[in-house]
């Protein structure tokens, strides 16, 4: 199973810790899913997990990432999927 998959199942069965999650995506280490790409964030959002993304500017990943720790800080999880450049 995909690292992020099972984070997404832990988080779907509740917890009492609050934890961000960025998910960086280079579309090439674990999913070979290429047409369409895996939306982390419907995904989480699917689970009832607070989510953005997925985000493939640099620009806005600080501002996805200050919006995370709002709701972390509030208790609960929150998962930002980025898209990075396979190596």
């Amino acid at each position: 199973m995909h690292l992020v998959h099972a984070v997404l199942r832990v988080l779907a069965r509740g917890s009492d810790q609050p934890i961000e999650i960025v998910v960086f995506d280079n579309i090439g280490i674990g999913t070979k899913i290429y047409d369409p790409f895996i939306d982390y964030a419907k995904v989480a959002q699917g689970l009832g997990v607070q989510a953005e993304g997925p985000i493939s500017d640099p620009k806005l990943l600080a501002a996805a990432i200050a919006r995370g720790m709002e709701v972390v800080k509030r208790g609960d999880p929150y998962l930002i999927d980025t898209v990075t450049q396979p190596r």
